[in-house]
């Protein structure tokens, strides 16, 4: 398996969780402004790893969820089916924004 960056540090269009399609870059950048529905992340180019499974963490600043919980970092899986694929793994910032807001 060959893992390739096809593209990161930017800010993209909104993912849509149910669409294939992958966001696109909007803008190059270090720093995502803390503004609501600013997506952001990295695109993946996975090369012959039809089959495999990837693990994956998003590591984020500490905020709590609806109940008053801090809420873990997001861990997933995803399953390679084919042999060159886009993967998109990224967060967005939604309100409250105060408590999305970290390095």
């Amino acid at each position: 398996m060959q893992v390739k960056i096809d593209s990161y540090d930017g800010r993209y269009t909104k993912w849509e969780h149910d669409s294939k399609k992958l966001p696109e870059i909007r803008a190059y950048t270090n720093t995502i402004e803390a503004i609501e529905g600013n997506e952001f992340g990295m695109i993946l180019r996975i090369i012959y790893g039809k089959g495999l499974k990837l693990d994956f963490c998003i590591k984020h600043p500490p905020f709590q969820n609806a109940k008053g919980n801090q809420e873990p970092d997001f861990k997933g899986e995803h399953f390679v089916n084919s042999n060159d694929l886009r993967f998109y793994i990224g967060d967005c910032i939604w309100p409250p924004v105060e408590d999305k807001v970290g390095e």
